[in-house]
């Protein structure tokens, strides 16, 4: 998050409803991330959280390292959003999920937070039949 406290960078947050998801990173345009190793430019991002998500009904928290309530699954949405970001300001686009860098530091991030088992990634896509990179998948 430090990385993001610079003049460099400026990331808009929202709370908006999102279909099947509890926050996304939208990719940013074509010349932000080819900017992105310019320290000169501002390179603009949005976060957008979904506060009202909740894992569908056949999603279940058997264990305790996964998030289970409205303020743990924000958090995770928050920290899985950032990584997005963390990517695009590298100059990297989508998709990344399947990338073994993405899925080092997602393992890191999720570790961090105390929920080891939490997965992010598009193989997981069937559980809420979306096609995305945008969304926190638990199993």
């Amino acid at each position: 998050m430090r990385k993001f406290d610079t003049a460099e960078y400026e990331i808009e947050i929202f709370e908006q409803a999102i279909e099947g998801g509890s926050g996304e990173a939208p990719q940013p345009g074509i010349a932000t991330l080819f900017g992105a190793g310019n320290r000169e430019k501002l390179k603009r991002y949005t976060l957008v959280l979904n506060s009202d998500f909740r894992p569908p009904s056949n999603v279940t928290f058997p264990i305790h390292d996964r998030p289970a309530n409205a303020a743990d699954i924000m958090a995770a949405a928050w920290a899985a959003e950032m990584l997005h970001i963390d990517f695009y300001s590298r100059g990297i686009s989508l998709p990344h999920h399947s990338r073994a860098d993405f899925q080092s530091e997602w393992r890191d991030v999720a570790a961090q937070l105390g929920y080891p088992a939490m997965r992010h990634g598009d193989d997981d896509d069937h559980i809420y039949g979306r096609r995305g990179a945008t969304v926190i998948f638990w199993r």
